[in-house]
């Protein structure tokens, strides 16, 4: 018989008090909706597609539904009228596994769609059913096309689910028009997402209940930071304030100003490897990409920042508003990156880098950003190369589409002679692109290689190809990495062995080598290499590079793997870097998540064999490089023409040899 029980989980943060209007248990343990409900799901009879049968103790009826593993289903969307705060409840067994409401609004509302997280409530079955909960969330039925329930499995192993409903929480708040990124207008209690004041709570986990429980959950997180996070860099410039902003989780009254210190100090840690899914995410971008440049059409109009690089549209989509050349001044009248660095707290994601002078991830960011966090946004258009006097228009007015609708890497172009992606999205039609280079002769053998990241999916390892091609057919490689995705070391391993000999660059440790060592110094950093420079080392290049082969890397937002591939690559004469510094991100990372809600941050260091200390510092190219604005009105990509040059006709540029 099952068991009606309201419980807290050792692994739960936090405990929603049960509602009035729940799913509830009679005495022999079977389910009933709230009588009042808006939508119930009970799982009876034919099933939505993608889910399956499972007649195993359901929550009520004869059959729950089953999800297959890492599958996600959207159920049936709910019919409404009128106004309500919807709060929706699903009840699941195995996974990890996510709900979310998700409200669509029509096209004529002009508002973005929305997508509330459900999280575990604490509520728990002696046969293993846990509930998931959203706070209510503020719908005006006239204003929205759908509004549904979507579950996702992110498990191994099938996920079931029961008992889903929808009620109005009694909590509705009219819409308030606000200038994002902040406005005083929505109050303590809501948050100003989109240009709308939005429920604050229900984008987060609930508030824990008393005091004593809200300076628990805040010492768990201050605890976790202290042991695992970063370096000896990070831990001594960033690390006090992280501590300093989960220190002041106790004081907090409301829900979203209790996990909005979590965000900050996410943010605060400064790192590559950080983020925090806190909030309303962002799930529009722009319909343009933006690079950091050199807008030297447009300095007489707008002069250059004396601290950040100026901003570029790289490509976009062709209603995007914005065209390839097009200079972003300033967003609410700051400078781009400044923005983007301004939204400490309020970003739900990741934007800095380790290293300070790293820009490229904050230019990146820029997409994302601009919908949900700016009001307006300054803009030098240079249609054909004519630049126009700047103009301030409303952010809004930049086309939004959903994110994934275009590639944001950091690249003006491709240049294969055959297949390149569409220039309008960037999206990469396999993992890793190579061939032939365009308006390149068969004698030179000069190929290229495209990738974004060294994380693939599947089995398969899509590196091999680009590895055989450039022993077996090339003398020179342009090898573009600008989106410096990370991955796995041992694939950035792989790429480096045509070009260089072998030998160990570095070794790096987790934070608890150094953490309980106040003394500890580079003579140090040294004996951790010495000791494990064969066992644990990042091992590059091969007993036999190819003679005569020489490799143009162009680089600029380098992450994690992203940071270690060029750092691999750079030193021999044979291989040059072209372009921007990569973040330092030269560690590994710890992720953790509360249902929905995801945090992470980087973990460890890296020591060269000299001993010193690598977090921190991005690996800087050999030429640093901006895209001209002058070229990129023309489609010409000014960091990849230099490379190409430098492989036609570096002289001194012979590569290791055994």
């Amino acid at each position: 018989m099952r068991l009606r029980t309201c419980v807290i989980l050792s692994t739960t943060l936090v405990a929603l008090p049960t509602p009035a209007s729940a799913v509830d248990f009679d005495a022999l343990g079977q389910a009933s909706f709230t009588k009042d409900a808006l939508f119930t799901l009970d799982f009876e009879g034919t099933l939505p597609t993608g889910l399956d049968p499972q007649p195993s103790q359901p929550l009520q009826g004869k059959q729950a539904a089953r999800i297959a593993a890492g599958k996600v289903v959207a159920l049936p969307a709910m019919t409404l009228s009128g106004q309500h705060a919807l709060a929706a409840t699903a009840f699941a067994r195995g996974g990890p596994a996510n709900g979310y409401l998700v409200v669509r609004y029509a096209a004529a509302s002009k508002l973005p769609d929305v997508i509330v997280p459900l999280f575990p409530s604490g509520r728990v079955t002696s046969d293993g059913w846990y509930e998931l909960r959203s706070s209510g969330f503020s719908v005006d039925a006239s204003t929205i096309d759908s509004a549904f329930v979507y579950i996702q499995n992110l498990a191994v192993d099938p996920v079931d689910i029961d008992a889903v409903e929808v009620v109005d929480a009694g909590t509705y708040q009219e819409p308030i028009a606000c200038a994002p990124p902040t406005d005083a207008v929505c109050g303590a209690a809501r948050v100003c997402a989109a240009g709308i004041c939005r429920e604050g709570a229900a984008a987060v986990p609930p508030l824990p209940s008393t005091d004593a429980e809200r300076a628990k959950v805040g010492a768990l997180f201050t605890n976790q930071l202290d042991l695992f996070f970063g370096g000896l860099k990070t831990r001594q410039l960033y690390l006090p304030k992280a501590l300093a902003e989960t220190g002041k989780m106790a004081a907090q009254k409301e829900a979203w100003a209790y996990w909005q210190q979590l965000l900050r100090a996410m943010h605060a840690l400064h790192d590559g490897h950080t983020f925090g899914y806190i909030g309303y995410s962002p799930h529009h971008t722009t319909a343009a990409c933006f690079v950091e440049g050199d807008g030297d059409l447009t300095h007489g109009v707008a002069p250059k920042d004396p601290t950040y690089p100026d901003i570029l549209v790289s490509h976009a989509l062709s209603d995007a508003g914005l065209l390839p050349g097009d200079r972003i001044v300033s967003v609410n009248g700051m400078h781009p990156v400044a923005f983007v660095r301004s939204l400490v707290g309020l970003y739900s994601g990741g934007f800095l880098g380790c290293d300070d002078d790293s820009h490229s991830y904050a230019a990146q960011s820029l997409a994302s950003a601009i919908p949900t966090y700016a009001s307006t946004v300054t803009v030098v258009s240079c249609p054909g190369g004519v630049c126009e006097a700047p103009k301030t228009i409303p952010a809004s007015a930049l086309k939004a589409v959903p994110g994934g609708s275009i590639n944001c890497d950091h690249r003006i172009g491709f240049h294969f002679a055959t297949d390149n992606p569409d220039p309008a999205t960037h999206m990469l039609p396999s993992f890793v692109l190579h061939g032939k280079l365009a308006a390149t002769l068969d004698p030179e053998a000069l190929f290229g290689a495209a990738f974004d990241s060294f994380y693939p999916e599947g089995t398969s390892n899509p590196f091999l190809p680009l590895v055989d091609m450039a022993k077996s057919e090339a003398l020179g490689v342009v090898i573009d990495h600008r989106p410096g995705g990370g991955g796995y070391g041992n694939y950035a391993s792989l790429v480096t062995e045509p070009f260089r000999l072998k030998t160990a660059l570095s070794v790096s440790v987790a934070p608890q080598a150094y953490r309980y060592d106040p003394a500890f110094d580079q003579a140090k950093g040294k004996a951790i290499f010495d000791a494990f420079k064969d066992t644990e080392g990042f091992i590059v290049g091969s007993a036999t590079p190819k003679p005569g082969l020489k490799g143009a890397v162009l680089i600029a937002n380098g992450e994690s793997a992203g940071d270690f591939f060029p750092f691999g690559m750079k030193g021999p004469k044979n291989i040059r870097l072209f372009g921007r510094r990569t973040q330092g991100a030269f560690s590994t990372a710890y992720y953790l998540a509360f249902g929905p809600m995801l945090w992470g941050f980087g973990s460890g260091d890296t020591f060269r064999a000299d001993g010193s200390s690598m977090i921190g510092t991005g690996e800087l190219p050999d030429e640093d490089l901006l895209p001209k604005q002058s070229d990129v009105v023309k489609g010409v990509d000014t960091v990849y023409e230099r490379a190409l040059d430098w492989l036609r006709t570096c002289s001194d540029c012979a590569g290791e040899v055994p």
